[in-house]
Order: C-alpha cells, then structure tokens, then sequence
C-alpha cells in the first residue's frame, strides 16, 4: 500500500511476457513480411513507452508529495508519545521478528560456524545446518528493539574468547545515542527465551557517540574505538553476568604523548605483542603500549605512524598483521606495507610498501576498508569496487612479483561496496556489504576465477520494505522491493528451529522483482509488479518449484500500465488491476495459465474515475468496487458487467465531501458496509453511505490525533472483527475499537502497539491477520509476528 519510487527503466517494457509480439514483428517486417504489422507493433511499443514514463513521472510526483508529507509527519510524531498498548498491558504479546540483511556492516563467525551480522535492522544470527551452498535448511534468529538489544542500529559485532557476542548500536530515532551490549545466548542461539543481556550507555561512562570499533583482549577485556570519545576499557571485574562491579576507563592521548586527535575512531585491534593498535581521529595508525595496566593511560607509551614516516598515503580504513608481525594498512588510496625490521617502537628502520592502483579500470585496491591475511599469507582487501586479493610472493618489499585477482559483481558479488568480511573454518570468505546483504566466497583455495562458488544468503526477507502482506493456506507471503518470499512455519509458529522459506524473482517467473501486492483465487496467486502482473499456478506447494507455470501481461496485453500497484480477485474470478495511470479487468476466461481470448477492460479519469492513480481497490457485494486514488475516491458500479462499460455509474468523493486529504493510501468495506479511507496523513475517515450510491444520506466521521490515534499517518486499514480494525499507523500497530457506533466517537479504544513492546521497527506499512489472535506486521525495518493474549 505505501508508495515506492518506480525505477523502472523503459527498455523494461520490453522485458514483458508480450514485448516480444512487437519484437518478432519488426524482424518479419525487415524480412519482407507485413510492413503494416510492423508499424502496429512499433506504434505499440511506443505508446508502451509513453506509458511506462507517463507511470514514472506519476510516482515521482507521489514520492515527492510524499516525502514532503512524510517531513511534516514527522515533526508531529515528536508532539506526543504514543498511548499505551492495551492489549498488552496485565498480558504479555509476544513478538517473532526478522530483518532483512539489506544494509549489513559487519559479520563475525563463531566457534559453532554460526554467523552473527550487525544490520541496521539489528543483530542477525545464521545456522548453515553444515551446508552453506543450500539456503534451504537455513535457521536464523534475529534481536531487534525490543527483544534485548537496546537499539536496532547495529555496527560491530565480535565474538568473545567465553563465547559471549559484543554488539555496538544506535538509536535511529535519537541520533547520538549509542549503547554497548553483551549477549550471552547460552550456547542456544536459535532460542531467544533464555538470553541475557547486558547493555552499556553513557549511565555506565560511555559518550553518546557511536562505538564503531570493538576487540577483547586473551584476558577479556573489551576496548571499544568510540567515533567522538576516543579509546575506552571496559572491565567486567570477572563476573561477565554481573554488571554492578563493572568498569569503563577512557584512555585519553594528546599532542603530549603522540596522538594529535584524542578520537580513535575507526578501528581496534590486539597486535601480536599485546599492544593495542588503533586508527586515530586523522586517520592515522597508533600503537599504544599499556604496559599492563589498562586503566591507567599515564604510563601508557604511543607509537604513531603517518605520511611523513614513509606512507605513500593516508586516511586509514583498516589493518591487519602478517606472521611476521609486520601491519599491511588499507587507506583511502590502495594497501599499504610497513615493515617494523624487528623494532615495532623504532622508526628509523622501518621500511615501506605501496600496493595501489593497478591494471585501472578493474576493481583496483582503492578504499581498503577491510584488510585479512589468509593463512597462505594471501592479502584480501575488500574496498569500493568489490574484493582484492595480492599475492605478493613473500617478497612485499620486492616489485614486479605481484600478483592480483579481483572479484566483482561480474565475478559474482551481489554488491561491490564491502565493508566487512570475515574468513570461515573452511577457508570460505563471508562478505558483507551495504546493499547487498552477505555473500560466501569459496575461492577452493586457488583464486582463479574458473572454480569460485558464490552462495548468497537469504535472511528470509530480500528486503527492508515490505509491500504486501498475505496469509493463505498455512503459509505467509511477503512481498517486497526484491522479490517475493514464501514463509513456512511448519504449524509451530512459536518455534523457529523448524521454520523455512523460499524466495521467488524475476528468475522463477516474475515481470519483476519490485513485488507491490498479491491476490489469490482457487488456481493460483497473482501478482502486481512494477513491470506488469503475473500468475502463478502451484501456490498450493510453494516449496515445490518443479509444478510452477507463469504467466504475465504487460501494456501490450491489453493493461493500462506496466507500472502495477493493487491487484484484487472478485466474487466471480475476475481480476481487477490498480495501475499508475487508470484501471484495469482482466477477464481470463476461466484459464488464467491460457493467455489466448483474455480480454482487458480499461477506465481512466475520462470514463468517470477521480484519479488515474489506484493505489487500492475494495468490493461491495457483486457490482461495486471501490477504489483509492490519488485524487480521492471513487464508486463504480459496473451493473454485473464488467467488460461492459456502457451501463456502469459513478460516484466520486473528495474533501468538500468529508475527506481529510486528497490522496488516499488505503481503504476497506467492514461487515457493515461501512467504507473507511486512509487519506495520506490525514487519520481515518469513516463513510456511512447505507449501501446506497445517493450522497443525500451519507454521513462521515473523521479520526484523528485527538480522538486517540498516536499518528495521523495510516498506511493499511485491515477489518478485524464487526467492531474493530486494525491500522498500520507512523506511531505503531494500532488495534481500533469503535464499538460499534462510529458517529459516538467518546467510547473508542485506541491500543498501540509499537518497538517499545517488541515490534520490528518503526511506522508499519502492511498487516495480515494469520489467526484470530496472531498478526503479521510489516515495518520499514522488518517484519514481526504478533502473538496477542
């Protein structure tokens, strides 16, 4: 229901199950055949063309009201706080959440083989089951706001030598605000139950600055690079579980002894020796030598490394150190060599390397922010165009004998921006970057490019924005920017070791992966894409792919635009599509999979409607539908007929009728006949029309803040029984009780349920109810599962 900007390019169009009618049109015109039939095919494609932008500039001018919208939106939501969930109060709801691993900062392995990823959607947690190719048998478990961590932002994650996880996060919400935090998952990192955490703020002596560096020293101790405070060492006294005896010092360094900035802000590690090294303020290299008293800094003694001893550049990313003990530095510019020639604190014989741009324009070593040495003494970079391997032959200091192999998205890297990688026991690579989740890279050991195997994670969600939203049979099906997913909860919904999903994009079958809503009916599920829509049988066995067919219609079809934003199934099986430029039926003739006889019947602003925009359609019994658009909201009757536009009647609804905003978001028919809107960031309007299409006897209530909504943002209206409904709202998952009499606004209940009681993550979009007491809620940060009392 939320909007989305539509990228989609248009040569796209030609990606269209029928775009190739037009393409082998022209080449039977070029071979002599029917010119005419050419033309046709040409004026076709162009007026697909035309359509296809018509539909972006649509949503760009949706998504810029929007994002205005949104800006005022939130300079109400800082007014009040929300009021307090009743549903959960004397009762406790339960929470199942997942994060997507969209936006992934770093990853670290345990001792198990598991995978820990701090994401902006939280600390994320991946069991392989011994298999990383298959993804089948994955298991994961995810800690967002709410379920122990104390904010969803997650930077940095490490694991102790006891097994112990480190975290660093944020508030998204309150920038500024960082936390430190410890979880011991009692060696079940599948179960959330028995979890304890221990959380550090600035209460306990840390600044209110992101931590973006952290490492635990062979004694336990935690030293924590703090992006405006500088060095801090944390003492848990050696009661890990015990915070009252615990300790935070901060190691401040100045011009006096070394250090010109005082905020070591990027990264820490435990050289070989002991010494803490660190990338200072200015981004250059540090050791300090604690001299075995972490608390103090006065005796503390610092060695520091910069341009002027012999880099060739400096702005420090990363480091790492080789077996000799030498520190191999990845900067803004390549990879840089230092060799200490045996005296780590005297500079005057150190020598130095640099390994940078070479063979341009492939992904050179350029930005090295991760650097990793392999136990062959390989040296691994992962920068801004992707992965970097040099194999300097044991000679760095020796030119010529260099050898480099680059990975890239051609190679088979979802995304070329890394920030992070982490080596398994097997030797596999496990890479993450910002937009493109986490990838392992099994590079068998020879790093020839012929043999490499790239598997890429599937953390259930393809991605933070959820579209859609729909329970059917047993299963949940999510829709999102990247594609579909199909989740399974084995009739355990509450035990998660036996969950599994199973993704669907353009691939399997769909137009495309931006998947905007789903419908079903008793042959199959039907989708609305940015690229047309499309069916598919098998819905029945969603894991089971080999009894799939697809079938997809496009512009050249007969629809009004590729650019598709509701799809809903009426009482007689036809299909009706909400489109960025009017409204369209499919009439399939009973044969969704059979494309041959389809018929498509097309209204637009010219037949009647309000907007061409349709961001929402409804049913009222067998001849009315109800739709959203983005000029308010209309009624079309279609007599029974709906191929048939020549008896259908039209009744339109705009503010001087009773609505609050032009555009409406979303909409839906109670029990009662009652229509309710969801103008955008104009609350909820309630029309009362009697079943009647005469405006003579309507009657309208409108909701807002001060009738107990925490937000007057609405995305998803959803009827939950004959007297309440629930409503995605900025503020939270709102449970609406009108009791019944909509005009007496005095005894409604309003209960929120929002990231304070567990929720994923901020302002949900989209609502399925799975059973009478169990919802799924999608928010802008992931989806949760909400177990009410």
């Amino acid at each position: 229901m939320a909007a989305d900007g539509d990228v989609t390019a248009v040569d796209a169009a030609a990606d269209d199950g029928g775009g190739g009618g037009a393409d082998a049109a022209l080449d039977a015109a070029q071979s002599g055949g029917d010119a005419m039939a050419a033309d046709g095919a040409s004026t076709d494609a162009l007026a697909a063309d035309a359509q296809m932008a018509d539909a972006q500039a649509a949503d760009a001018q949706l998504a810029d009201a929007q994002l205005a919208d949104a800006q005022a939106a939130d300079a109400q939501m800082a007014d009040a706080a929300p009021p307090p969930s009743l549903l959960c109060a004397g009762a406790t709801c339960r929470f199942q959440s997942h994060v997507s691993l969209d936006v992934t900062f770093q990853v670290a392995i345990d001792a198990q083989g598991g995978k820990w990823f701090a994401t902006t959607h939280g600390a994320v947690y991946l069991d392989d089951r011994g298999t990383p190719t298959d993804v089948r048998d994955d298991l994961w478990n995810a800690w967002t706001l709410g379920s122990g961590i104390p904010a969803s932002d997650v930077r940095a994650v490490t694991v102790a030598p006891d097994g112990s996880k480190w975290f660093t996060s944020a508030k998204t919400t309150s920038p500024g605000t960082s936390y430190v935090s410890r979880l011991f998952d009692n060696g079940t990192p599948l179960l959330s139950s028995d979890d304890t955490w221990i959380t550090y703020g600035v209460a306990d002596g840390l600044p209110n600055n992101l931590t973006s560096g952290i490492t635990v020293d062979g004694a336990g101790g935690v030293w924590l690079a703090n992006g405006g405070g500088g060095l801090y060492y944390l003492d848990d006294g050696g009661t890990p579980r015990n915070k009252a005896d615990d300790s935070i010092t901060r190691l401040i360094h100045t011009q006096l002894n070394g250090v010109p900035w005082y905020s070591l802000a990027r990264t820490v590690r435990i050289g070989p020796d002991g010494a803490k090294w660190v990338v200072s303020g200015d981004a250059t290299l540090c050791r300090i030598d604690d001299a075995g008293t972490p608390k103090v800094w006065a005796d503390d003694v610092v060695t520091r490394f910069t341009y002027g001893d012999g880099f060739t550049d400096f702005g420090a990313w990363d480091f790492a150190f080789d077996a000799a003990g030498n520190v191999w530095v990845g900067t803004t510019r390549g990879l840089e060599y230092l060799d200490f020639n045996g005296t780590v604190t005297d500079k005057a014989d150190d020598r130095y390397a640099f390994f940078g741009l070479a063979e341009p324009p492939r992904a050179a070593l350029y930005q090295g922010r991760r650097v990793w040495i392999d136990s062959q003494g390989n040296k691994w970079v992962g920068h801004g165009g992707g992965v970097t391997q040099l194999r300097d032959g044991g000679t760095p200091l020796v030119p010529g004998d260099d050898q480099y192999t680059y990975i890239t998205g051609l190679d088979g890297l979802e995304w070329e921006n890394i920030y992070w990688f982490a080596a398994a026991a097997d030797g596999a690579l496990w890479v993450v970057s910002g937009g493109g989740g986490a990838v392992r890279f099994d590079h068998r050991g020879t790093v020839t490019e012929s043999d490499d195997v790239f598997t890429h994670t599937d953390s259930f969600l393809q991605d933070d924005y959820l579209s859609a939203l729909h329970s059917a049979a047993g299963h949940l099906w999510v829709g999102t920017s990247k594609g579909l997913t199909v989740f399974d909860d084995r009739g355990t919904p509450e035990v998660r070791s036996d969950d599994r999903f199973v993704s669907f994009r353009e691939a399997d079958g769909l137009p495309g992966d931006n998947v905007r809503e789903l419908a079903f009916d008793s042959a199959g599920v039907w989708f609305a894409t940015h690229i047309g829509i499309a069916f598919m049988t098998g819905s029945a066995t969603p894991f089971d792919k080999t009894d799939d067919a697809w079938t997809t219609w496009g512009v050249i079809d007969g629809l009004a635009n590729y650019g598709c934003y509701a799809i809903a199934v009426d009482g007689a099986n036809g299909k009706w599509i909400g489109t960025g430029s009017g409204l369209s039926y499919l009439d399939d003739k009973g044969t969704p999979s059979v494309k041959a006889g389809d018929s498509f019947t097309t209204w637009r602003i010219a037949d009647g409607l309000s907007g061409d925009f349709i961001r929402d359609i409804a049913f009222e019994g067998s001849r009315v539908v109800w739709l959203a658009t983005e000029n308010g909201v209309t009624r079309l009757d279609h007599g029974g007929t709906p191929s048939n536009k020549a008896d259908d009647t039209y009744t339109l609804f705009r503010m001087s009728d009773g609505l609050t905003a032009a555009t409406v978001m979303s909409l839906a028919v109670d029990s009662a006949g009652r229509k309710w809107f969801a103008p955008l960031n104009g609350g909820i309007n309630v029309l009362s029309d009697g079943g009647t299409a005469t405006k003579a006897d309507d009657s309208w209530t409108a909701y807002g803040v001060a009738n107990g909504l925490p937000h007057v943002a609405v995305e998803d209206i959803v009827p939950a029984d004959a007297t309440s409904m629930w409503l995605a709202d900025a503020k939270g998952l709102v449970h609406f009780d009108h009791k019944g009499t909509i005009a007496a606004t005095g005894d409604d209940v309003v209960s929120v349920i929002d990231p304070s009681h567990g929720l994923a993550g901020e302002w949900p979009q989209v609502i399925a109810i799975e059973a009478p007491r169990r919802l799924a809620v999608g928010t802008k940060t992931g989806l949760s599962r909400v177990f009410l009392p």
